[in-house]
């Protein structure tokens, strides 16, 4: 499209002319496919991500709605303001400017703008004034609960009634995504303490599976030693977790490298294969969640995988990628570098390479 090109290269005399002939253009939508974003956009977002200002005013003249919502997240201009920020896109001070130059124009901050920007005092207004926001579902299908990321703020909605295991309408995902917030804070595992906390809120009694998700070694060996052949169970379709993970999947999920070099001694399969993720080994997720919440790559997990004959050549049926091909690809959403990782399946590659070669 001619006027998202435009917006793109900050050609503003092709964009006002363009909206000259034809106004309705300030209403159009199209796809975005850059290293942020992945889906529909309207003009104006499209503007926002570039941060051309100036295309933003010369839209809103010409009829475009400042709170317009996209359809792949239900997002507004500040949503994508607060989430490249949130994401290192763009530096906090960017995203402050940016968030003033829209309000100024009119833009609303819901709940998750604030949650997204840490701050509790306009959600607490806001939640005081209607605490049935507590629940409302909106950005990505879900309730501001799914959106925290620290305790404080989960503590906040709490008061005011947020249900972690309110029902939420995944069907955009298919089955492998979150049914509540509850499931929504398990599935991330770079806020362990988040989960934990609403673990505890809940009274969700610990189990084999999140016991290897929390790293409880003691409690893991416990388990085991009543019942041996907890090592090679899945979970179920309710469980607080995905269905269908391994004990040795969940820990490779969660970069729980002590449970999982106990699990690989007792004869945990490194090779199983999981439903849910698409035929994903634990070495896939591995290399998949390698990265944290602080910028850090760790490869003790790929490591102990690898050492215990995890087959590093093994497909998804995701995209049909071996667990180097998702290390070196452009294909996770988090936009960190594994080359520490890369660079260990390359070396342990080469060296069965090797191996082959001089027994033949």
């Amino acid at each position: 499209m001619r006027l998202f090109r435009a917006i793109i290269e900050d050609d503003s005399q092709t964009a006002r002319r363009l909206l000259r002939v034809e106004p309705g253009l300030a209403h159009a939508r199209g796809l975005e496919w850059s290293d942020f974003w992945h889906g529909e956009v309207t003009a104006i977002h499209l503007a926002v991500m570039h941060r051309r200002r100036a295309m933003v005013d010369l839209l809103l003249a010409h009829g475009a709605e400042i709170d317009q919502r996209e359809t792949t997240s239900n997002f507004t201009v500040l949503h994508y303001v607060a989430n490249m920020a949130l994401a290192g896109v763009i530096t906090p001070t960017e995203g402050d400017d940016l968030f003033a130059f829209l309000t100024a124009r009119g833009a609303v901050p819901d709940i998750v703008v604030y949650l997204w920007r840490n701050e509790l005092a306009p959600i607490r207004a806001l939640l005081a004034a209607d605490p049935t926001q507590a629940n409302v579902v909106g950005v990505m299908q879900a309730t501001p609960l799914c959106h925290v990321t620290d305790l404080p703020a989960a503590q906040l909605l709490l008061s005011y009634g947020a249900d972690p295991f309110y029902p939420l309408d995944h069907v955009r995902s298919g089955g492998c995504w979150p049914d509540t917030p509850l499931q929504w804070a398990a599935s991330r595992p770079e806020h362990p303490a988040l989960f934990r906390f609403l673990l505890d809120y809940t009274a969700t009694p610990i189990d084999m599976h999140l016991a290897c998700a929390l790293g409880e070694v003691e409690r893991v060996q416990q388990l085991l030693a009543v019942d041996a052949t907890l090592i090679e169970s899945r979970t179920g379709a309710t469980h607080v977790l995905f269905a269908d993970f391994t004990p040795l999947h969940v820990a490779s999920y969660y970069r729980q490298a002590r449970v999982a070099a106990l699990l690989l001694a007792r004869g945990a399969n490194p090779n199983a294969t999981t439903a849910t993720v698409k035929d994903m080994t634990p070495l896939h997720l591995a290399v998949m969640y390698s990265a944290g919440d602080e910028d850090e790559v760790q490869t003790e997990v790929p490591q102990l995988l690898l050492a215990h004959g995890a087959n590093s050549s093994l497909r998804d049926s995701v995209r049909g990628l071996t667990p180097l091909e998702w290390a070196e690809g452009s294909h996770m959403c988090d936009e960190k570098g594994r080359a520490d990782v890369s660079a260990l399946l390359r070396a342990h590659s080469t060296a069965r390479q090797n191996q082959q070669t001089n027994v033949s």
